[in-house]
């Protein structure tokens, strides 16, 4: 068989080619930290904010739920307190 001899010319094209990728990373490198930033932006200014604003949300609706409920099981239990009262006399 014969061998593959490398010329010098396909040895510089090697080495073009190695120093291409190189060239691309800056700009690579660059742009994920762009949108590394734009990721921490959108986090920090929209969604803890929106995060906070539903919680606020939740609690003005969970308060008076959990009020409504607690007035329920108190009314039940004071019924039934009446009731084992009533039964005695």
């Amino acid at each position: 068989m014969k061998e593959i001899e490398e010329k010098p010319v396909d040895h510089e094209l090697s080495k073009e080619i190695e120093k291409k990728p190189g060239a691309h990373e800056f700009s690579k490198d660059f742009l994920t930290g762009c949108l590394a930033l734009i990721v921490i932006g959108l986090i920090l200014f929209v969604l803890i904010p929106l995060l906070i604003f539903v919680l606020k949300l939740s609690v003005l609706v969970a308060v008076p739920i959990g009020f409504v409920a607690a007035f329920v099981i108190f009314t039940a239990f004071f019924g039934r307190i009446i009731n084992i009262l009533r039964r005695k006399w």
